[in-house]
């Protein structure tokens, strides 16, 4: 007995030993290594009780670890205790990149859990304002994409495109990796998604989903594809919805693929065949994606597949089915009224008698022409509302014949009703026109702002580079169609740094539209002035050869030079260099910009305030 203790003794010195000697360097290198989570989950416990003599950053970090790897695991309540405990500590100390990142990171998991802004978005608005704070400029980056992503009511709109207009001037400043240029499109395309702008949502999410396959990120690919495929059947584009499913189907049926993508892939091909009207088939993939539920954590899709698989055995006249599968929807649908309205339509009809079936039919119906378009909404609530009408009366005719009442004064009481309802539909469609043609125009005013305002560098007023280079290209190809002369100006401001460091920023912004004010003073109607990044502009001369454009550009560059710039008194001379290219040989309107950058570096090393021109 004495020798077992012994040895128990020298196990338990030398396990605290090894325990003793593992820093937080070692544990933070495991974390990051490519080691499967559930090892890296046996190794964090393993350390827990060490980890407390640590620093309080190095605590909050550690916790961050394992919230993280719960969550990875999609053990989300474990997450949640364990980045809790991480955002405790670590809102105790200085504001840090780390507290902005366990905030990201808990409010993913909590969109994962229950997809309702309420919960996850508030983390995600502090994450911001900290990283704001912190200014490390990719991790703003990445809290900008994700509380855009919150921008999910109308009136959020300008909001959510102000943080992704933010997000791009960094990113353009910066040069990040393509994932933060694939959050960045996601975030664009859901946004626009979430206020039915489905063309330009497709656009973006199809750019999100080829940034995410140029790095190889399995689960983000497949993620774009089930929302491609979302956006193709809103867009009636049943062919390209189908490829997409084919994909996810490829993607789940993978080694190694996530245990929840052939759930997903059944959902979408289930979408694919009820937006054809196929509803048999449809029915099929929702049964089969419901066997697969458990192998996903995200209640929110679980919750719609029920519906899903209620409103298609309500169509098969399963009814029976069909008041199980919809007994089983959560009551989360509030931030989904849609939805929500059509569960209790259908929850109240098939709670009551059969006359009562059709009614709940008409209301499906109605669900269809909605998505339709708006006009049709409007003829399916007036049939809706008819056949309700109708049934109440038919009730009403029944409990008076049995009660023996004449049968002459039912048919007027009845004559009168409809009257009064034929009177009330006309006032009803009336108002619903007149509201909708208001809004209608507001609508179009509204996006017609926020078009042009996705155009528009923000400080300047001129055009961004996203419309320069959309532009750009446009020109570029007529001008090769045609057989015509285009050239680039690419000028950048001298010693802009300079003047930020010793005026202040306040002083390099009124610089900056000074000089838009100045070049645009020398433009033609049909030159385009916009603002690359930084102090860097671009100037495209349609039908301009390169000694017509190397002309201008020396016209510009005294235009500037002569022209002073006053600020709290004092006369300061800004200059700029610039470099000029033409379309002579080049494969694309980038590589024109390229050339004109090269011209531009040399002048810039041979004294600034000059203009070179790139010869091919």
């Amino acid at each position: 007995m004495r020798v077992v203790l012994i040895v128990f003794f020298f196990i338990a010195i030398s396990t605290n030993s090894l325990a003793q000697e593992t820093t937080f360097e070692d544990v933070s290198d495991y974390f990051e290594s490519d080691i499967p989570y559930e090892q890296k989950l046996q190794f964090l416990k393993q350390h827990e009780t060490i980890s407390k003599q640590w620093t309080s950053l190095h605590q909050g970090v550690f916790q961050q670890f394992i919230g993280t790897t719960y969550g990875e695991m999609a053990m989300l309540e474990e997450a949640e205790v364990h980045l809790t405990a991480s955002i405790d500590i670590l809102t105790s100390l200085p504001e840090s990149k780390h507290l902005v990142h366990s905030l990201l990171e808990r409010s993913y998991f909590q969109y994962v859990a229950t997809n309702d802004t309420a919960v996850y978005c508030p983390d995600r608005y502090r994450a911001l304002e900290i990283a704001r704070v912190v200014n490390d400029p990719e991790q703003l980056v990445q809290a900008l994409t994700s509380a855009a992503f919150c921008a999910s009511d109308t009136r959020d709109f300008a909001r959510g495109m102000g943080l992704l207009q933010e997000a791009i001037s960094l990113h353009d400043t910066y040069q990040f990796p393509p994932s933060q240029e694939a959050l960045i499109y996601n975030a664009t395309g859901n946004i626009y998604k979430l206020n039915g702008l489905y063309q330009d949502a497709y656009h973006y999410i199809g750019k999100a989903l080829a940034a995410w396959e140029s790095i190889n990120s399995t689960e983000s690919t497949f993620n774009m594809r089930f929302t491609l495929t979302d956006l193709a059947l809103q867009l009636e584009k049943f062919g390209e919805a189908q490829q997409h499913v084919n994909n996810m189907f490829s993607m789940a049926n993978a080694a190694n693929a996530n245990q929840d993508f052939l759930f997903f892939s059944h959902i979408s091909q289930g979408n694919v065949y009820e937006k054809q009207g196929y509803i048999e088939q449809a029915y099929q993939q929702f049964q089969k994606a419901l066997a697969l539920k458990d192998t996903t954590v995200e209640a929110g899709y679980i919750n719609l597949l029920f519906f899903k698989l209620s409103i298609s055995a309500f169509k098969l006249k399963k009814f029976e089915l069909a008041k199980q599968y919809i007994n089983n929807v959560a009551n989360n649908l509030d931030n989904l009224p849609r939805y929500k309205y059509v569960v209790d339509v259908l929850q109240t009809g098939l709670a009551q008698s059969p006359d009562v079936i059709e009614v709940v039919d008409k209301a499906l119906a109605l669900d269809h022409f909605h998505a339709q378009s708006i006009n049709e909404l409007i003829e399916g609530q007036v049939i809706l509302t008819a056949y309700t009408h109708n049934a109440t009366i038919n009730r009403m005719e029944t409990q008076i014949l049995q009660q023996q009442l004449a049968v002459t004064q039912l048919e007027l009481e009845n004559q009168l009703a409809r009257e009064r309802y034929n009177t009330l539909v006309v006032y009803v469609f009336i108002c619903i026109t007149l509201a909708l043609s208001i809004a209608a125009y507001f609508l179009l005013r509204g996006r017609n702002y926020y078009r042009k305002a996705a155009n528009t560098d923000f400080l300047t007023k001129c055009f961004n580079r996203r419309w320069a280079f959309e532009q750009g290209e446009k020109r570029f190809k007529e001008a090769k169609l045609n057989n015509s002369s285009m050239s680039v100006v690419v000028l950048d401001v001298d010693y802009f740094k300079h003047i930020n460091d010793r005026y202040g920023h306040d002083v390099g912004d009124k610089v900056l539209k000074f000089i838009v004010r100045t070049l645009s003073a020398q433009l033609k109607t049909h030159d385009i002035l916009a603002r690359l990044g930084g102090e860097e502009f671009v100037v495209i001369l349609p039908k301009s050869n390169l000694e017509n454009a190397s002309q201008f550009a020396e016209k510009l560059r005294l235009s500037l030079c002569e022209t002073p710039f006053v600020t709290n008194g004092e006369r300061l001379r800004i200059t700029a260099s610039f470099g000029v290219a033409t379309l002579d040989n080049a494969l694309s309107f980038e590589h024109i910009v390229n050339n004109a950058d090269k011209a531009l570096y040399a002048a810039k090393e041979s004294g600034r305030n000059k203009v070179e021109v790139k010869r091919q």
